[in-house]
Formats: structure tokens, sequence, C-alpha cells
């Protein structure tokens, strides 16, 4: 039977031993998507299914494994080993009961989870220091992104001390102010004209001077900061409108990253109303970009409904690159797409490529979206988006992100 952390913490102190076995893992497993499930169905009904979870899965790995409730949407499970090959055998297992659970009761909610693994006592001498050792490697699981699972080993210890190095060190520069916007224009190919900015996100470090978000974004977003940081971000981008428009620039668009951390955010929705009131910017030239996995989550449709009733037009940014299905553009609120730049490399080159791009376009056309093409750098791409009835263009082939200076000066002095 499962016990709780607590439980069986007591119990194996008051035994001074573990399961009497000479050899076990410690499997460590965290549902990283369960916050959904208790935004779709309430705290009370995730409580519900978590216990499920619990009570199937200790009869799913049978009466040699231990099935432990840890704090928050975590489980640990401690089962004895003979080889290395037991412990694959058991993460499947593992993996096969989440992939299936959900299924087989019938509840409309797919489980991701991570693990972390740990052995004893090849990786610590009692359980405390093997659940340690599996909470770090959980940790760097969810860092990763080729794997959902990840074996302790001490090159761990080293690159989780490297990257709690990069949270102090963003920790500081949000205090310090170190960030700032950097904007990337966007060029209307038919009036011949800039239209709009994306605001991007840099860090002006002491001594590494400017540094892009390729080194810190996924740093923030998983430890929690991405909400201070993306406030930040959307209120230094609605001031810098302001200041467009009272330079003269009246029609130009603001586009703007959101995570769905910041979606999800219950203030979310007044903190926008109150940074556009502040402002007096207006809504209609606001674009929030946010990445297609973000649509999966209710909560998430809901706020995009509420932010489109102000007046902020919704885009996906990066579009094409996580789902097959095309279905959702029917259903969710949205006022454009962004294709990604993977699709625009080679469409001059590449006869698959225009055709896929060419249908996307027509497709947006067809339910009233804008297109944005970006990651644009050579003139033959330019040449196919017109022909494909894509005007709006982003990309290096006009400008990489400026800081607020030169982009006003390339408004200034742009030529097409």
């Amino acid at each position: 039977m499962w016990k709780s952390i607590t439980d069986f913490t007591k119990e194996y102190k008051r035994n001074n031993s573990l399961l009497g076995y000479d050899k076990f893992a410690v499997y460590l497993i965290d549902i990283s998507n369960f916050r959904v499930y208790n935004y779709k169905f309430g705290y009370k009904n995730g409580d519900i299914l978590l216990r499920k979870i619990l009570v199937s899965l200790d009869d799913e790995l049978g009466d040699s494994c231990q099935v432990i409730k840890m704090d928050g949407d975590k489980f640990a499970v401690v089962s004895p080993f003979s080889q290395k090959d037991d412990i694959i055998a058991t993460i499947k297992k593992i993996f096969w009961f989440f992939d299936f659970f959900t299924h087989i009761y019938n509840i409309k909610f797919k489980t991701d989870i991570n693990m972390g693994i740990s052995m004893y006592p090849h990786d610590g001498s009692d359980f405390d220091g093997i659940l340690i050792c599996s909470e770090m490697a959980l940790k760097f699981a969810k860092m990763e992104e080729k794997t959902n699972y990840k074996f302790f080993d001490h090159d761990i210890c080293d690159k989780l001390l490297k990257s709690e190095k990069i949270i102090d060190e963003i920790t500081e520069a949000v205090e310090n102010n170190e960030f700032e916007l950097y904007y990337q224009p966007q060029v209307d190919i038919n009036i011949k004209n800039v239209y709009g900015v994306e605001a991007l996100l840099r860090w002006r470090h002491p001594k590494k001077g400017i540094i892009g978000p390729n080194y810190f974004i996924d740093v923030i977003e998983k430890n929690g900061m991405i909400t201070r940081v993306g406030k930040f971000v959307i209120k230094q981008a609605f001031e810098r409108l302001k200041k467009f428009n009272d330079m003269g620039y009246k029609n130009l668009s603001m586009s703007i990253n959101i995570s769905e951390s910041q979606l999800c955010e219950n203030s979310f929705l007044e903190f926008v109303e109150k940074a556009i009131s502040s402002t007096e910017i207006d809504p209609q030239y606001v674009i929030f970009e946010i990445v297609e996995r973000s649509i999966l989550n209710d909560k998430v449709i809901n706020i995009l409904n509420g932010l489109r009733d102000i007046g902020i037009k919704i885009y996906i940014d990066d579009f094409g690159t996580m789902y097959s299905s095309l279905n959702y553009l029917y259903s969710i609120p949205l006022d454009g797409i962004k294709l990604d730049k993977s699709f625009i490399d080679k469409i001059y080159e590449s006869k698959r490529d225009f055709i896929i791009t060419k249908n996307i376009i027509n497709l947006a056309e067809d339910l009233n979206l804008d297109v944005v093409a970006e990651g644009v750098e050579y003139k033959e791409q330019i040449s196919c988006l017109n022909n494909m009835n894509c005007n709006k263009i982003q990309g290096f082939i006009f400008s990489k992100p400026v800081d607020e200076n030169s982009v006003t000066d390339f408004f200034v002095k742009f030529k097409m």
C-alpha cells in the first residue's frame, strides 16, 4: 500500500532499514502538467485523481515496490534491483502506466512526467541521501529536452551548480535593472514601410556585455522568475510604444512574447489593463505572441479571450513547429500567425517547403488571420513570399534586433 513520505520516513528510521534489500533504486516522479488539470477541474478533483494514481500505480508495480506520496504533484517509487536492466524495466513500466492510466479510467487528461533515478548503495549510503540524488536527477531531467528521465551522476552536480550560479546572476540582474529590450523591425513589403517591431529581451551583463535569451530564458522560466521579468518586458514595451507614438509613429505595432506561465498568473489580465491605462497606448497596436503548446490550456484560452476583449491581438509564434493538426486554428481566439524560420529557409529551392508554406498562408487567409514571415534573410525568400501574398516580413534582411535608439534611426533611414 502507498504511504506518505512522512509515514515512510518514520518507518524507515524506526526500523533502520529499507525494505530489507541490499540494492534498491529510488524513482522520483513529477507530473509536469498537473497544474493544468487543477486549473480545469479544480484542486479537489485534482487531489482525488492523485490518490487514484497512487492506488493504481501501487497495484501495477506489485508488493516488491513501495509507492510514496511526496509533496505537491510528486511521487517516489522504491524498488529492488539486481542489475541495471531491472531498473530500465521499471522505468518502462512507470511510463507505460502514466501513458495509459487516463485512458483506462476515461479521464480526459494526458499526463506528462519527468523522472530522476538514483541507486543504493552506488549513489548514497541511506534513503535520505539517495532521495536527494534522485531530486537532483529529476531537476536535470526537467532541464533537458532530449529525455524525460535521468540517472544521477556526479556531472549532474556540476551542471546544477552552474545552473544555480546563473540563477543567482539573473536574480542580481533583475535587482540591478540589467535587462533591457531590443527591437527588431517588421516591414510590409507592399507599402514598403515599417509597420511594427518585436520587443526582444537582452541582458546587459556587467562583464560579458549583451547576452541573448538562449543563455537565460529557460532558467528564468523553470525557476519561477518569468512572471517578474515578463512584467518588466510588458511595461517597458508599452512605454516604448508610447514614445514611438509621441514621435509621430502612430500606427506602429508592438509584438511581445508571452509565456504560458504569465498567462496562467491570476492577476495577469488586470496587470495588462493597468499597464495600458498608465501608458495611454492604444491596445489595438499591441500583439501578444504565444507558442502553440500554450493553447492546450483551457485557462489560457479564457485569458486570450479577455485580452482580445481589451483590444490586444494574439499571434501564434513559431507556427508549425509543434502540432501536425491545424484544427485548433478554427477554435481558439487568434488574429495571426508567425511562420517559423524553418519553413522560410529553403522555400526558394525546395518545392516541398514552398508548397507547405503556400498552403499554410492560404489557410490563414481563409481564416482571416494575419501572416508574418520571420527569420527572412535573402531576397529570394522575399520574392517567394510576395508571390504567396505574404507581405509582412521580419528578419536580418532588413535588420537584426537593435536598441531603442538604433531602431528609431532605422525608421528614419529605411528605404526599400
